[in-house]
């Protein structure tokens, strides 16, 4: 856990990361409105929420803390617990496809959609340029499987004023988003996707963040068994002690 420190060292209650909120708060305030995806979410025909469905979004660790203010003050323990098993699966699925945990597969919408991250905003407005020079390299590493999840962009969606976004208002944020990260206390050496890097997807901040060394290293543990069956039946049995867990901090309460 040691290339992961700044999830200890890093938590809500630290001022940079209370002040860093609102800064976040601005540069999203900042993006472009944009229409067409909850028009057409719940529509089979047009995208059956297609992107929340098979692709993991990554985000940044200040823009997980922001979500985490944000959810840990309206779910409950039982919905904290689901959300748990969600990304413990997600965490041994080795499939490229895994989908997001806060997307409600049931009732197709999201539960963190009104504070979501900056990638979110800019799926389907990204540039043409941008968004193909990720395409191809997509098609090309997962090249074995790629009509299960990767697709060209989405083209339902759209600015609200139909003004597009340029290659210069992507670096733009992106920088500004940068330095906010780098403001909560993370080194920009750590700014990337790799390991111990704070550029990762939700269940992974969500586990790091929240779960003790020996459940994780458990989860290790579990990744390497044959039989899917076995997993999930070892996820429900962590999921158990946590909800165990939780009903006894009711009680103290």
């Amino acid at each position: 856990m040691e290339q992961y420190e700044f999830y200890q060292n890093i938590r809500l209650k630290n001022k940079k990361v209370k002040d860093s909120f609102s800064l976040l708060n601005n540069l999203y305030n900042k993006l472009p409105k944009t229409k067409g995806c909850l028009e057409n979410i719940n529509k089979n025909e047009c995208c059956g929420s297609y992107c929340c469905h098979f692709q993991t979004p990554q985000l940044l660790y200040c823009e997980f803390l922001y979500i985490w203010d944000h959810l840990k003050q309206k779910i409950s323990d039982n919905e904290v617990c689901e959300l748990f098993r969600k990304c413990m699966l997600n965490s041994i699925n080795n499939s490229p496809s895994k989908g997001c945990v806060f997307f409600d597969k049931s009732k197709k919408n999201c539960s963190i959609h009104k504070f979501r991250p900056i990638n979110c905003y800019l799926y389907g407005i990204t540039p043409t340029e941008e968004f193909d020079r990720r395409y191809k390299r997509l098609k090309e590493q997962y090249k074995n499987n790629i009509d299960s999840f990767i697709r060209p962009q989405c083209k339902l969606v759209s600015t609200i004023n139909g003004k597009e976004v340029s290659s210069e208002d992507i670096d733009k944020w992106w920088k500004e988003i940068n330095k906010i990260e780098k403001s909560i206390g993370i080194n920009k050496n750590k700014i990337n996707d790799e390991l111990g890097g704070s550029y990762r997807a939700p269940h992974d901040h969500i586990l790091l963040y929240n779960m003790p060394d020996n459940i994780l290293n458990g989860l290790a543990g579990i990744r390497l068994y044959d039989n899917w069956v076995d997993k999930i039946i070892a996820i429900d049995e962590i999921v158990n002690i946590l909800k165990n867990h939780f009903k006894k901090l009711e009680k103290v309460k």
